[in-house]
């Protein structure tokens, strides 16, 4: 799901609200539902002070997007699973404002409101904008950790998988190999004169191993070759051998005829230990996963929230620069029909053609670079939310 929305503001004039009529009735022309940007009358400082924050914030912009854009990106691949559906069923928490409740994201803009409470009108406006950015940047650094902790115990985890996955030249043996492959004396345990040796053979040399490996050493226990694991293209075979000087012999030997010898000392516990171990990451991932997604669906709300407010500040200050004092403008979004697009930007250029007047020299109300700089305010707002 993508909307573009169009954030444009012109002079009010004859009146605010024969502006907004005028242009909802021409970009309803062209399939484009126009609503107005409820954008108060903030604290402006000097012109100095506002092209540098214009500057500033147009920066500001990017990273909210960037910041939004990661928390998409990370519902839908690096949490995703069967319960947490994707990021295009994520709700706007709009809380008090615009009658409250969860609305998707296009409903956010269209009854956008100015929250007052969090964001005082009277509040200095270089002030206003970092308070702004830096709610964003802080609830970009939550995400950013909860992801990260996430992955580290996921990573973990997927460690262990490896090792009781892949093929038998790397998987691990703990679990496969048992006591009983070891040559075991009355009293229960190994010999420490006859030593297990555990070999991987691919399948296409098995008849060429199981001829050769009593002839590699003289102390090679005759018959003593037993199969105990196999995959689909090697086999774990087990061969004892004195413990005497030609057991590193034999090993060489083996290698040399491209035999893996896996060295490999058996513990009782070690399996237990390793399926406690991979119990308890399973759960601390479950559990990363639950906290990572909570994090991120507040984060979802809350970026967007404070980006649709930056980007009011920024229509604010660009209407500033543009338009003459004092400050009378309409700002109003409008939702870009992407089949008419073109022929809706030509119709507002027309009806806007003298919306700026004199602009100051040097002022940041333009269009990206490559695009042709129009005579109205206007930024535009991608909500992205396709995986």
């Amino acid at each position: 799901m993508a909307s573009t929305y169009w954030l444009i503001s012109v002079p009010a004039e004859p009146n605010k609200k024969a502006v907004f009529d005028k242009t909802t009735a021409l970009t309803a022309s062209f399939g484009s539902p126009c609503f107005k940007l409820d954008i108060p009358k903030l604290k402006v400082g000097t012109l100095d002070s506002l092209m540098v924050l214009s500057d500033e914030i147009a920066k500001f912009d990017t990273y909210a997007d960037m910041a939004f854009q990661r928390i998409v990106r990370a519902w839908d691949n690096d949490i995703a699973d069967s319960e947490s559906g994707s990021a295009a069923d994520l709700k706007i928490d709009m809380g008090s404002h615009s009658g409250g409740g969860e609305v998707v994201p296009e409903k956010a803009v269209e009854n956008f409101t100015w929250a007052e409470e969090r964001f005082p009108v009277k509040t200095n406006l270089q002030e206003l904008t970092s308070t702004v950015y830096g709610g964003i940047c802080d609830i970009d650094e939550e995400v950013k950790t909860a992801l990260a902790n996430f992955a580290q115990i996921k990573n973990s985890l997927n460690a262990i998988k490896r090792k009781s996955g892949g093929n038998l030249l790397v998987r691990d043996l703990n679990g496969i190999i048992e006591s009983k492959h070891y040559c075991i004396k009355p009293d229960g345990q190994p010999s420490e004169k006859i030593i297990p040796v555990f070999i991987v053979c691919s399948k296409t040399r098995w008849e060429d191993f199981s001829k050769s490996y009593e002839g590699m050493t003289r102390e090679v226990v005759p018959n003593s070759c037993k199969l105990i694991f196999e995959d689909d293209s090697y086999n774990l075979v087990r061969v004892l051998h004195l413990d005497c000087p030609s057991l590193q012999t034999f090993k060489e030997e083996l290698s040399k005829n491209k035999f893996t010898v896996r060295d490999f000392v058996y513990n009782a516990q070690a399996v237990e230990e390793g399926e406690e171990e991979k119990k308890q990451l399973m759960q601390q991932e479950k559990d990363a996963r639950i906290q990572a997604r909570k994090t991120l669906n507040t984060a979802f709300s809350e970026v967007f929230l404070l980006h649709l407010h930056l980007k009011a500040i920024r229509v604010f200050i660009e209407s500033a620069l543009w338009y003459s004092l004092p400050l009378n403008f309409q700002a109003m979004a409008i939702k870009v029909n992407p089949r008419k697009e073109g022929k809706m930007l030509e119709a507002l250029e027309q009806q806007f053609a003298n919306a700026k007047g004199s602009a100051p020299t040097g002022g940041s109300g333009e269009m990206e670079e490559g695009t042709k700089e129009q005579q109205y305010v206007s930024l535009t707002f991608e909500i992205n939310l396709e995986k």
